[in-house]
């Protein structure tokens, strides 16, 4: 695992870039949380962004905290490159290579 700490302003100058690589963001409603259909949500979310925009990659910032939706995305095969902090909170950056859905 390779990643780097920087701020938020360091992360939209360097980590919000690249080419073929589409950001995503993903929210559940908080009481559907923990009922098993985070992975089906993220499928759906990926099936909809290869079909509209054909990335390369896809690439999400996450809340370090939230261990469940990392675990969700780590089950996809979305992998940790990098982390920043924003007013405090410590965020981590997932990329993952279309066409290697977990």
């Amino acid at each position: 695992m390779n990643f780097h700490l920087m701020t938020i302003t360091d992360a939209k100058q360097i980590l919000y870039k690249g080419e073929d690589v589409l950001d995503i963001g993903l929210g559940v409603k908080p009481d559907l949380t923990g009922k098993g259909i985070g992975f089906s949500f993220l499928k759906a979310g990926i099936e909809f962004a290869k079909q509209q925009f054909e990335p390369k990659y896809l690439r999400l910032s996450v809340a370090s905290f939230n261990s469940r939706a990392i675990k969700v995305y780590t089950r996809a095969r979305f992998k940790e490159t990098a982390s920043f902090v924003n007013n405090g909170t410590p965020f981590i950056v997932m990329t993952m290579e279309m066409g290697h859905l977990g």
